[in-house]
């Protein structure tokens, strides 16, 4: 099985896969792009030899079982939705993707040119800062930058004209201030360097303890609002490489 086409409609984002020599769809996917509202509900009115469950891969590397659908169980997803865009969506399926597909095995769409923004000058930078950084303390773009090493997606987080706290920064401030985390009082602010390197600005940071929740929330919520939310072009085809050990430096 592989992931044949990644295609968009209307800024929803949709996979089509090889399962049984055919190119399936996500459901959930589909039910998402034509405004269904309840997939599961919808899933019951395809008959079972249209819709089958299987391990794909999430925005952060997990295997996560998946309901996916034939053509035929495609049509019958788009026949439930009150959508007034949904023959829009199926003309599209119909007349320009499956061809495509059995044409070439492929679909081929424009995608954006690779920056090379991820630069030693970048890198340089979040060192600097997290030689700045308090014994037992830590703050985003520290951690961003070694997150960046690891997913090449996150690379273009950090483009030279990031600000320390910035989108991811200023969202892991906003969780942790909707949860109410008891942590949240011992952060406090310390001046770090902004892109040029030659000045400093006033950065979050946080405790030891927060790190490992950071991580998870990083590579979850903030995932998925990246791939779904802010720019879904920078997580397909993402490279994993191993990262850079931390050091604790006071």
């Amino acid at each position: 099985m592989k992931e044949l086409v990644v295609f968009e409609f209307q800024n929803h984002r949709l996979r089509v896969i090889e399962h049984n020599g055919e190119p399936w769809f996500i459901a959930n996917e589909v039910c998402k792009a034509l405004a269904i509202s309840n997939p599961r509900d919808a899933l019951t009115r395809v008959s079972s030899h249209q819709k089958d469950d299987v391990a794909i891969a999430d925005a952060i590397g997990r295997m996560q079982k998946t309901n996916i659908v034939s053509e035929g169980g495609l049509y019958k997803l788009v026949f439930q939705s009150r959508k007034p865009e949904a023959q829009a969506f199926t003309d599209k399926v119909v007349d320009e993707i499956l061809p495509a597909i059995r044409k070439t095995g492929s679909y081929s769409i424009q995608q954006p040119t690779q920056e090379q923004i991820f630069t030693k000058d970048v890198q340089s930078r979040c060192i600097r800062n997290e030689k700045l950084l308090p014994s037992n303390y830590w703050c985003v773009v520290t951690e961003m930058w070694r997150e960046a090493w690891t997913l090449e997606a996150f690379q273009k987080e950090l483009k030279p004209s990031s600000l320390p706290d910035g989108s991811c920064g200023t969202k892991w401030r906003n969780h942790l201030k909707g949860i109410e985390h008891p942590l949240l009082s011992k952060s406090y602010q310390e001046y770090l360097h902004i892109p040029n390197n030659k000045s400093r600005f006033k950065v979050w940071i946080y405790p030891d303890e927060l790190l490992l929740e950071f991580r998870g929330w990083l590579r979850v919520e903030y995932a998925e609002y990246y791939m779904h939310e802010y720019s879904p072009s920078r997580l397909i085809g993402a490279k994993q490489i191993d990262a850079p050990k931390r050091k604790r430096l006071s």
